[in-house]
């Protein structure tokens, strides 16, 4: 499928939900006709109305859609060396490009994007994927650029065509929570109908030696990426839901 739609330009939602009730909404399409999958390369890379990917930590995803089709990848960042070990093809600006522009009308005006992940490590190659969208002038949101890896969760990604809409979840949503008692008092992330209610942590010196200081706060979904990722950011197009 071949994205080349000339509709207007829309706006997409970005929501954030809890991971089952992501997998629930997964469930009631055929998963793995929509599903990116390992081993992450742009040649696993899907299309169609409804696209989602899980899995995601230091990996870079990308969502491309014109309102009338989308287009999904889930990137490992790769060397020559690891991709060798792997069997697949190592991460490759000119190789995305052309797989890319071989299921994408990447000059299609109503094109808009979305990218999300990163590390410190790769934030080379999620400059070269910044720079392909900024070649072709598409607008995108962007979530990337990790504080933090293993601490923070895991990521997992829905786009619809029919909602208009990006669904984040992250696996902390289903992780709990204690108090110093042992005690659950909800889960590591929490999504209430006015925010996001989740851990802090602060690492800080004590008679102990280094420890986390842990806070308890509510902020709004933005606030919330912030604390994850160094970069975000909304096109005009995009608004949080």
């Amino acid at each position: 499928m071949r994205i080349t739609n000339n509709s207007t330009n829309f706006q997409s939602k970005i929501k954030f939900i809890r991971d089952k009730n992501l997998y629930l909404k997964v469930d009631a399409m055929h998963p793995l006709d929509y599903y990116v999958p390992y081993p992450w390369t742009i040649e696993t890379m899907k299309t169609g109305h409804d696209l989602y990917t899980t899995g995601i930590m230091e990996c870079i995803c990308g969502v491309l859609t014109d309102n009338n089709s989308s287009a999904m990848f889930h990137l490992a960042t790769r060397d020559k060396e690891l991709a060798l070990r792997d069997k697949v093809n190592p991460f490759d600006i000119t190789n995305i490009e052309e797989v890319l522009s071989s299921k994408v009308n990447l000059f299609n005006k109503n094109l808009h994007g979305f990218l999300l992940g990163g590390w410190g490590k790769n934030k080379n190659c999620l400059e070269q994927i910044k720079n392909l969208f900024e070649k072709y002038k598409i607008k995108y949101s962007i979530f990337a650029n990790r504080n933090e890896l293993h601490t923070y969760g895991t990521y997992s990604v829905l786009y619809s065509n029919k909602d208009d809409t990006l669904y984040l979840s992250n696996n902390l949503t289903e992780k709990k929570d204690y108090n110093k008692l042992g005690i659950i008092y909800g889960r590591e992330i929490d999504i209430a109908k006015d925010g996001i209610i989740y851990n802090t942590y602060q690492r800080i010196f004590s008679k102990y030696g280094f420890i986390d200081k842990k806070d308890r706060i509510k902020t709004n979904l933005e606030t919330f990426l912030k604390y994850q990722f160094k970069e975000v950011k909304l096109n005009e197009l995009d608004s949080f839901a």
